[in-house]
């Protein structure tokens, strides 16, 4: 029978590492790797195989049922965030609320209840937001707050709305909605993160860090506290080789210790102790955007942007044609419906376009990786390290790796030794104002401020022409008076 700490230890690294492949899965630097394969699975797999099962067993129309709740908003990741913030704070109410006043002040009593409220209050007001829907109403305003730097964006049609669609925007294919300000769609809020919300997603994350930071903190404080009150520090016990030691000299016999008295308290500091490594990088992430001046949506428009730049600028030192090598798909084209998210969008289907878009994106993968074997080979270094990475070849990450630093650095799909280095300037980006400007834009929404300026543009015209009559009817009048 498993021990209390083993089941604890399991499970504390199996929602770790599930929590790593929903945060960072669909990061170009684990394309390739098992940790994007995790993220598909998780996020669009287990749809995608209830889908096909349903289908198989209940007909097509049921499978379509299932299809619609995975591509459309469905509560699923809100249920686990309240499973888990519900169930930690729970756990510590049992076993570790009524030690606060013993070790520390009781002032904790009421801030950590407090905290806590705080920090479900962020959450909601993430979840229940409009993130900043553009509508025909207030279209002429994200036109005004955002124009157009014609490198990321142009001046196009919105193919479902109708109208021009505004700089920095992007159609939802979640929840159906044109988002100004587009950053991604958020499982954990079952909500897309625009212009309007991502002041309350900032606050989020950042009251998240602070409430598993200060959890954390308490646990390993109370487990300090009941040490040093029972005096345990000094005693000693009996080691490996039958001398007696302390547990500040053996540190695996005060885990033990501490995990077999203080299971529950330990294991939730430690869940709560990476979940302040990975928020906190999670956060920090979005403070670097914010900085830059970018959103996650525009990072993958960025990177696709500057593939264009450094083709082009090396198909023009080498005489050769832009296209050629590129191969069929390069996926470098810039795809203004490509699905951004932290837990991902299902954007799959079983028997349709999105299953089309599917292998066509696994085609480009293997166009990928097909160039990079090429270029590997290409490196004249295949007799010393082996052909495609020796005994790594299987893992496509670890052979990339190994590739960008024979080639020292560069595209590794589009490497040659012979390729002469071209400099590239930079692209100035038009929404980066600074980060205290970008900051303030976060907090208060430019669209607004458009808003109203143009409502007082529009004030201001209209009373310029109501005097403007009213000046040529007293004119008039007077003119009318002087023939009389």
């Amino acid at each position: 029978m498993f021990s209390f700490c083993s089941i604890m230890t399991v499970y504390l690294a199996a929602f770790g590492f599930i929590l790593f492949v929903l945060l960072f899965g669909e990061s170009e630097v684990f394309e390739g790797t098992v940790v994007e394969t995790c993220h598909w699975l998780v996020s669009d797999g287990l749809c995608a195989g209830s889908s096909w099962a349903l289908r198989k067993a209940l007909g097509k129309t049921m499978g379509g049922r299932v299809e619609k709740v995975c591509n459309g908003p469905n509560p699923a990741m809100q249920l686990v965030y309240v499973w888990l913030v519900m169930g930690g704070y729970w756990t510590f109410c049992v076993h570790a609320y009524d030690l606060l006043g013993l070790y520390m002040s009781s002032l904790h009593r009421v801030l950590l209840p407090a905290l806590m409220l705080a920090s479900i209050a962020s959450w909601l007001a993430t979840c229940w937001s409009d993130p900043g829907a553009v509508t025909s109403h207030n279209l002429d305003a994200h036109l005004e707050a955002y124009p157009f730097d014609y490198v990321l964006y142009v001046p196009k049609p919105c193919p479902t709305l109708g109208f021009t669609c505004p700089a920095r925007s992007k159609f939802c294919r979640v929840t159906r909605r044109r988002v100004a300000r587009f950053d991604h769609f958020c499982g954990w809020m079952n909500n897309a993160i625009g212009e309007n919300n991502l002041r309350y997603f900032v606050s989020f994350l950042a009251m998240h860090v602070v409430l598993t930071g200060y959890g954390s903190w308490l646990c390993f404080c109370i487990v300090y506290g009941e040490l040093t009150r029972r005096g345990l520090w000094g005693v000693a016990f009996e080691g490996a080789g039958g001398a007696p030691v302390t547990m500040t000299q053996d540190w695996p016999l005060m885990t033990r210790f501490c995990m077999f008295h203080f299971g529950p308290i330990v294991m939730l500091g430690v869940f709560l102790a990476i979940l302040v490594i990975m928020l906190g990088a999670f956060l920090g992430y979005h403070v670097w955007m914010i900085r830059d001046g970018v959103t996650t949506n525009e990072t993958f428009k960025w990177k696709d942007h500057r593939r264009r730049v450094l083709r082009a600028a090396h198909a023009a030192a080498t005489g050769e044609d832009e296209g050629q090598g590129r191969g069929e798909a390069d996926g470098d084209s810039e795809d203004d419906e490509r699905d951004v998210g932290c837990v991902g969008t299902a954007s799959f289907s079983v028997g349709n376009d999105d299953g089309k878009e599917k292998a066509k994106r696994l085609k480009k993968q293997k166009t990928r990786a097909a160039a990079a074997d090429g270029a590997w080979a290409a490196t004249g270094v295949e007799q010393k390290y082996g052909k495609g990475g020796g005994v790594l070849s299987w893992i496509p990450f670890a052979r990339r790796l190994r590739l960008h630093r024979v080639l020292g650095g560069g595209d590794i799909a589009k490497a040659s030794p012979r390729a002469p280095k071209v400099d590239v300037p930079a692209t100035r980006n038009l929404y980066d104002k600074g980060f205290r400007q970008n900051i303030a834009e976060v907090f208060s929404p430019p669209s607004r401020r458009a808003a109203r300026e143009l409502a007082e543009r529009a004030t201001a015209s209209t009373a310029a022409t109501s005097s403007s009559r009213q000046r040529k009817g007293q004119r008039k009048g007077k003119g009318e008076g002087e023939r009389r």
